[in-house]
């Protein structure tokens, strides 16, 4: 799980402490919270992220490696590797968008969870 030592690594301002704040967040299937980190809200009900949460905690387990960070004037993209524990599975890789809202690094869609959310239910259909 992520520690608030994992976040204070990052100052404040910082994409990779917006990823972890929000990956954490996501960990603890606290929608509010994790709704709070997207730039755009109105497409994003707290039921249906809370619905979300509930179907992919398993895929959100671990710290993940922040390893590379893509700037383009207000826009970046924070890379990522997550080990899931337990597993012998080479790590996944990972990346979110995020953009700058009134100096605040914000997601800028919520297609890494929709993506979980595909690959948990493609897991349990057997499809």
């Amino acid at each position: 799980m992520v520690s608030q030592a994992d976040i204070n690594h990052y100052d404040a301002g910082d994409p990779h402490r917006a990823v972890l704040e929000w990956w954490r967040d996501v960990q603890y299937k606290n929608a509010r919270g994790a709704r709070a980190a997207y730039a755009t809200k109105a497409k994003l009900t707290l039921p249906e992220l809370n619905r979300e949460l509930g179907v992919v905690e398993s895929q959100f387990v671990g710290v993940p490696n922040l390893t590379f960070t893509d700037h383009n004037g207000r826009l970046t993209t924070v890379y990522m590797e997550l080990d899931h524990p337990d597993s012998d599975a080479q790590p996944r890789s990972l990346s979110v968008n995020l953009r700058t809202v009134n100096g605040e690094w914000l997601l800028t869609d919520n297609l890494l969870i929709e993506q979980s959310v595909g690959r948990v239910s493609r897991l349990t259909s057997g499809d």
